[in-house]
């Protein structure tokens, strides 16, 4: 994963720099709200790169929600956590909740959607009207959302 150049932690945008040196004594990450900066030690592989910027988002998050005085352990702790549970079940990433809509609106009659194919209706709004009158059936808009979800190309409506 490539750290990103910015963040959000509540209502603030964090720019991220990658940096030889974080500070004089030797971290691997620090964030300062003032001027909304987190930094982080550029040479290290890229998952400790992840691991730092959670643990930094953590104290950043810890500080909105009013906490100035949480402990270095607990920020440990939650990081470890957060981390793993992101390596070991990429569902709770999030990915599938910012793909592109699947469902978008399309002027066709309830054939013209019978006769596409799975990856050609990927984007499709089933229920709109061609102006005809005729908005394609409940019964075939719910084959065309399930062929959809399924991702069966082969699934026949």
């Amino acid at each position: 994963m490539k750290i990103p150049d910015k963040i959000r932690i509540g209502a603030s945008d964090y720019s991220i720099d990658e940096v030889v040196e974080v500070d004089e004594v030797g971290s691997l990450g620090s964030a300062r709200r003032c001027d909304r900066k987190i930094k982080i030690k550029g040479v290290l592989p890229e998952e400790a790169k992840f691991g730092i910027l959670w643990h930094e988002a953590i104290h950043m998050s810890l500080f909105n929600a009013g906490d100035s005085q949480h402990s270095e352990a607990i920020v440990e702790q939650l990081e470890s956590a957060i981390v793993q549970l992101l390596r070991d079940n990429p569902y709770l990433r999030g990915e599938h909740l910012f793909e592109p809509p699947m469902i978008i609106v399309a002027d066709m009659s309830a054939k013209e959607l019978a006769d596409m194919s799975a990856e050609d209706l990927t984007g499709v709004l089933v229920g709109s009207n061609n102006g005809d009158g005729e908005a394609p059936p409940p019964k075939l808009r719910e084959a065309v959302v399930e062929r959809l979800l399924d991702n069966s190309p082969e699934k026949s409506l």
